[in-house]
């Protein structure tokens, strides 16, 4: 409202239009505007209920915050591969690969590209194990801890300039495109997938 009449004065002032405010303690004995004084005055007396309506605005955003509070909970309590990488909730993951190439990185950030593991959670693996290593087959055992790939996981490091193997799994978060290829051409170099 004081915006909406600063904007009117100024249009005003514009126009050569003086205005000045002046304070008038009562309404000086107009009958009227006693009247309505006195009313006015009289609902001050009892509880006074504001009623305001969101903007469709304010309830999209609160909407919004509350389902990013919800599904952060949850993330806290899931045991997804991610959590490890990025324990606040997920934001937009950008990436400029082409579909084929942004399956893998999706999947591979999500803990479910298909190793022994996720096989053996659906019921057709034995033990979910890996073969050479005699393990759990995840994600972060294929990436960083598997015998099989030592030579791929080198290059890996080379090529995206890490000196650690526990830094492979930082790599999963980046959404530079050099990076993301890297980790695409590991998983093609592994042969661990066929087909894909």
């Amino acid at each position: 409202m004081v915006k909406e009449i600063l904007m009117i004065l100024t249009h005003l002032k514009n126009k050569n239009c003086n205005i000045s405010f002046e304070w008038i303690p009562a309404h000086c004995g107009i009958q009227g505007n006693e009247i309505a004084d006195k009313c006015a005055k009289s609902g001050i007396n009892g509880p006074i209920q504001i009623v305001s309506k969101k903007t469709l605005e304010e309830a999209k955003h609160e909407l919004s915050n509350k389902m990013l509070k919800e599904w952060q909970e949850k993330w806290e309590t899931s045991h997804a591969l991610l959590k490890n990488v990025l324990p606040r909730l997920p934001t937009k993951f950008r990436t400029s690969l082409p579909r084929k190439e942004e399956k893998i990185i999706r999947r591979l950030r999500f803990g479910v590209i298909g190793l022994n593991y996720d096989s053996y959670r659906l019921g057709f693996h034995e033990n979910g194990f890996c073969e050479r290593c005699q393990v759990i087959e995840t994600v972060y055992h294929f990436l960083v801890v598997c015998l099989q790939y030592t030579i791929e996981r080198a290059m890996l490091m080379m090529e995206t300039g890490i000196t650690e193997g526990e830094e492979i799994m930082e790599l999963l978060k980046s959404v530079d495109i050099f990076t993301q290829r890297a980790l695409v051409r590991y998983v093609y170099r592994t042969a661990r997938f066929i087909g894909m």
